[in-house]
């Protein structure tokens, strides 16, 4: 019987194994620069409205990585460390904010980011698992990149969702066709755009490796950007369409007298109260920032009795009369309480918006359904109650049940939001639904330290005019404020971080536009894409052949 030598063995396996080592080596190398390029990239588009091509670039970046990735257990790190380095470049403003919120010190705001960061990179994650699971079928597999992305923003919770549509802001026709299908619609169209960049390079990389040229797949390329190009062009030839017939409004314009003011000062509601009279003669409607007013008892319907007034108030201000002999009306933001128990002391807590007419009485409100997480609600507060208080924050804020508008105001029916709603498309949704002639969101930004933060917000509310075309002002204590017509595009802006005013003229929404796709079908045009998307890459997979054993597509 012949023995085997060891040292022979050694060397004949010594080849293959050097093979490996230098490909898993590779793979490893791969993994991290393609996600620190990729997240890198993203990262600065989410955070500068004029990088917002660099971020669809990012995006692409992260797909290529991701299908030149061979083991499972790469692809998932890849994902994890692009979503972490993303939202890391792009939120430098959350150790803040964290702190604000929470009332928590330097330390533990930075785990929170930290927390919040690998949180919002799971969405990655899933994706990276989703995609792998169809991408056998290596051609085909692409076209489901744009529904699985969207798709998987949908199911995972989020402190500050930011749509990929959101990136090209600064290059509005190629998201006007929200007005169709909403965010949902843009966001696909965005990475379909970022989906066709990752594709045509990797048909390069194949064709360089040596495989075969398709010259179908040169005249696919070819058509795919001739679509993208003609999707942009008629998005600029709709700008200007919708900024003519808005233009040519009926009836006269709704002047707002809009007033931007740190309300955490003692003397705001002073500094507020002067730039309002200053515009007296030229305003239909003053708009003050969210929690610019008191704390107040669901009872109080008017403030002409200052008694009155101070025994249905709480708080330092219990005398507080917002606006004393108002020359027009006035929307801004308030607390207020119930008193269920008949005790005196408040029971349930609501973020309202009250309108007040120059009798100085309460002739409309509203009261904020979606909530801000840790500043208004803790997550899992419900499951352990003990969470309000280890942060200290013990009162418990109560949503409100009604979308309805507020007014009319000479003549014009207000969709008022309020903080963060104003980046729920569905919520915004249903607000229009009931009959509003513009939008106009109440906030304050005082937990945020950053102008990035306050962009970004105002970059997600240009969506929403889009959506709906309609005019959408905005008011915030520390900005960004102003308005954004129906096209999108920026009309009036206040400087941000510093107290300022204006008068802004509103004009209705012409009946020449008419309520949008959008208004009226919500995110149908999407799920129908995405259902005809899984049906031809279904087709496309069997129609292939089959993979082999190795997985490959024959």
């Amino acid at each position: 019987m012949q023995q085997q030598n060891p040292a022979s063995d050694n060397l004949e396996r010594r080849p293959s194994l050097w093979k490996w080592t230098q490909s898993a080596r590779m793979q490893v190398v791969s993994c991290f620069v393609s996600a620190v390029v990729a997240g890198s990239l993203l990262g600065t588009g989410w955070r500068s409205e004029q990088m917002g091509w660099l971020g669809v670039l990012g995006i692409s970046f992260f797909l290529l990585g991701q299908t030149r990735l061979t083991r499972l257990t790469w692809s998932l790190c890849n994902a994890f460390v692009t979503g972490f380095m993303a939202f890391a470049i792009a939120c430098p403003w959350l150790p803040a904010t964290a702190r604000y919120l929470a009332e928590v010190g330097t330390a533990t705001s930075l785990g929170l980011a930290v927390v919040y960061f690998a949180f919002q990179s799971l969405g990655l994650v899933i994706f990276a698992l989703f995609w792998r699971a169809v991408r056998r079928a290596e051609q085909p597999a692409w076209v489901l990149v744009p529904v699985i992305w969207v798709g998987v923003e949908q199911i995972i919770p989020t402190l500050f969702p930011w749509p990929p549509a959101a990136l090209l802001t600064a290059d509005l026709a190629m998201i006007q066709i929200a007005e169709f299908g909403g965010v949902h619609l843009a966001s696909m169209l965005v990475l379909s755009i970022a989906t066709y960049f990752a594709w045509t390079v990797n048909e390069l990389l194949r064709l360089l490796s040596g495989r075969k040229f398709r010259p179908q797949t040169f005249g696919l390329s070819l058509a795919l950007l001739l679509v993208l190009l003609g999707i942009r062009w008629a998005g600029s030839a709709r700008i200007e369409q919708i900024d003519a017939f808005a233009a040519l409004s009926e009836g006269e314009p709704l002047r707002v007298g809009l007033v931007q003011a740190d309300t955490g000062f003692t003397d705001s509601n002073q500094r507020m109260i002067e730039s309002t009279r200053a515009m007296q003669g030229l305003i239909d409607l003053a708009v003050w920032p969210e929690s610019s007013l008191g704390d107040y008892c669901r009872e109080l319907q008017d403030f002409n009795d200052p008694e009155r007034v101070a025994r249905l108030s709480v708080g330092e201000d219990t005398q507080f009369v917002p606006f004393p002999a108002p020359h027009c009306p006035l929307l801004a933001g308030a607390d207020r309480w119930d008193d269920d128990q008949a005790d005196g002391d408040p029971d349930r807590h609501f973020v309202s918006a009250l309108l007040i007419d120059q009798r100085e009485c309460l002739v409309g409100s509203r009261e904020k359904v979606r909530l801000m997480p840790y500043g208004e609600y803790f997550p899992g507060e419900f499951l352990l109650p003990l969470l309000r208080t280890w942060f200290g924050n013990e009162r418990v804020i109560t949503p409100g049940d009604s979308a309805l508008p507020i007014g009319p105001v000479a003549g014009f029916r207000l969709g008022v939001l309020l903080c963060c709603e104003d980046m729920h498309s569905d919520l915004v949704r249903e607000v229009v639904g009931n009959g509003v002639d513009c939008l106009i969101t109440l906030g304050n930004g005082m937990a945020f330290d950053s102008e990035i933060a306050l962009r970004q917000h105002f970059r997600i509310a240009q969506l929403r005019s889009i959506e709906h075309r309609l005019s959408f002002l905005r008011c915030t204590s520390s900005g960004v404020s102003g308005l954004i017509a129906p096209s999108g595009r920026v009309c009036h802006e206040l400087p941000a971080m510093q107290d300022a005013a204006a008068v802004i003229p509103i004009s209705k929404r012409p009946s020449s536009i008419g309520p949008t796709l959008f208004s009226r079908y919500g995110s149908l045009l999407p799920l129908v894409i995405g259902v005809l998307s899984l049906f031809f890459w279904v087709g496309s997979y069997w129609r292939a052949g089959g993979v082999d054993a190795r997985g490959i597509t024959r």
